[in-house]
């Protein structure tokens, strides 16, 4: 664990993974706080009112710069909120990581079973939403670039699918060949396993990046949501 960083389970005021330190506040909610993603079909007003709770709770302001995902290695730099986030409007721009150097504007990704990464170094803070094919794409990489990001930077992984769950075909394998694990399932079949986390991880080291890993799997952990 990176000096100065604390990792805690929070069931109060909403379940949540909250990391503190080096001038940041990164959480990671449950299931238990809803839906926030406005762009996978649930009722407008739903989301609207689970952004809302959890603004009350958690946040320093209603505003959050957030982007609409789209697997790719985009990344834009936000200096100022998208409006009043409980409108559970869908964001206009694309791109799937979002960094910003303005004090106090919290920023957000969307995952399920995708890795949500939250970067820090100095004064600047970044979010990433890395599924395979991102992070084959190298969103981390370009977000750390964006970020300037020097030796004295920290990332916390999220909640992902774990290794144990997630079954992947060829192409998949093909694209992230360094983290594969072949399993005999039944009847002589055997399955390909990916291991998510363990791929963002090796990328941000290789970055000189310092990594603090919340290692729960989205599919084990009933109290999260998976795909």
């Amino acid at each position: 664990m990176s000096p100065g960083m604390d990792v805690a389970f929070r069931e109060e005021p909403a379940p949540h993974w909250a990391c503190e330190g080096r001038g940041m506040r990164a959480v990671f909610t449950s299931a238990a706080s809803g839906n926030l993603a406005a762009h996978v079909g649930d009722a407008p007003a739903e989301v609207a009112q689970h952004r809302s709770l959890l603004t009350t709770q958690l946040l320093p302001s209603p505003g959050v710069a957030t982007v609409l995902q789209v697997h790719s290695n985009e990344v834009v730099c936000a200096t100022e909120a998208d409006g009043d986030w409980s409108d559970a409007a869908v964001p206009d721009v694309t791109a799937d990581a979002v960094i910003t150097r303005t004090p106090c504007l919290p920023i957000a990704v969307f995952t399920a079973d995708c890795v949500p990464i939250v970067l820090s170094a100095g004064d600047v803070v970044g979010v990433v939403h890395a599924g395979w094919r991102g992070l084959a794409a190298g969103v981390i990489g370009r977000a750390c670039d964006a970020m300037e990001m020097d030796r004295s930077a920290t990332a916390v992984i999220g909640p992902c699918i774990g290794q144990c769950c997630y079954e992947v075909g060829d192409e998949v394998v093909r694209a992230l060949p360094h983290t594969v694990q072949s399993r005999e399932l039944d009847h002589g079949r055997f399955g390909q396993f990916i291991d998510l986390r363990r791929e963002a991880a090796l990328q941000l080291s290789r970055l000189g990046v310092d990594v603090v890993d919340i290692d729960v799997c989205t599919r084990c952990d009933d109290r999260l949501f998976s795909y």
